[in-house]
């Protein structure tokens, strides 16, 4: 595996299409029970991303694109996907409060914060439309994909839509599991931080990652400071994910592993539009594993974007 090119790997790794999840009410979980709403699911066929890749760099349209790392990442995890972005696309990747360029900052470390963070680096990018004319695409890998909604909620004037990368659907991390889920989290992080930690990275991992991503990213944590893995891990196992989704009224596109749980899960998230695009084995680091083929995910999103409405907030 360690010597495969990624190339081999594409058509194994996509499964299906987009797919999209919409509640027929608003999307608060009393509101639809009342109401008697129901999910519904429509598919629809998307080309492979390779070529929509090719075809997406043709595009004449302009995007600003903000990138947002996971928990031990930082700004250079997206470097090589950033690389094969056609010119249209004018990106800007940050480093979260405690990581990269960052990691000498003090906390708070949770969802809010590091949103506050990047909305502050979208202010000062040069690079970025300050007009706001320009639609805005938040890109986020796990812990990321809950910054950009947060983001995204924030964002008032301009069209703005989330991709998650790997993140969104894991029920596990989410307080609906109930109080004595977190009060488990908070004592397992208090006395077995580190065995915590080797299982979640465990937990990560397929028999196809490479070991050379298995070492980057077992490092990464090592080098993480506790605190700032404690306080953000628990932020998101205490984030409002259904009432942000709820609030943030973008367009929200998931690209999930694993391909089975993605369909159900996505049933579940009381939003008005998810579209989730399962992948097969990349295990929690595909982003790092496979750029092209996340580029060409990322590039096929944006083809599909339909003209949305300014987010009034």
């Amino acid at each position: 595996m360690e010597g495969t090119s990624p190339h081999a790997l594409d058509r194994q790794l996509l499964v299906g299409a987009w797919r999209t999840y919409a509640l027929a009410t608003q999307p608060t979980h009393e509101r639809a029970r009342q109401a008697g709403a129901t999910v519904t699911a429509t598919h629809r066929t998307t080309p492979d991303p390779q070529r929509r890749a090719a075809e997406s760099v043709q595009l004449d349209s302009e995007i600003d694109l903000v990138f947002v790392h996971g928990l031990a990442g930082d700004a250079t995890t997206w470097g090589p996907v950033a690389a094969r972005l056609p010119p249209t696309v004018h990106w800007l990747s940050v480093d979260l409060p405690g990581h990269g360029k960052r990691r000498g900052d003090d906390g708070p470390f949770t969802v809010a914060r590091f949103a506050d963070a990047v909305l502050d680096d979208i202010e000062q990018a040069a690079n970025l439309d300050r007009e706001s004319e320009r639609p805005l695409l938040l890109v986020g890998h796990s812990l990321g994909g809950a910054v950009c909604v947060e983001v995204a909620a924030a964002t008032v004037g301009r069209p703005v839509h989330v991709l998650a990368i790997d993140s969104l659907l894991n029920n596990e991390l989410y307080a609906a599991q109930g109080a004595l889920k977190l009060m488990t989290y908070r004592s397992l992080l208090k006395v077995a931080y580190k065995p915590f930690l080797a299982a979640v990275l465990r937990k990560s991992y397929t028999k196809h990652t490479p070991d050379s991503i298995k070492r980057r990213t077992a490092q990464d944590f090592a080098d993480l400071p506790a605190t700032v893995f404690i306080q953000a891990f628990l932020s998101l196992a205490e984030w409002d994910r259904a009432g942000r989704l709820a609030r943030c009224g973008s367009n929200v596109g998931i690209t999930a592993f694993p391909a089975t749980d993605s369909p159900p899960t996505a049933q579940s998230i009381e939003t008005s539009r998810v579209a989730v695009r399962p992948v097969a084995y990349g295990g929690h680091f595909y982003v790092l594993m496979l750029p092209d083929v996340v580029a060409g995910l990322l590039l096929d999103f944006i083809a599909q974007l339909p003209a949305t409405p300014t987010n009034l907030g």
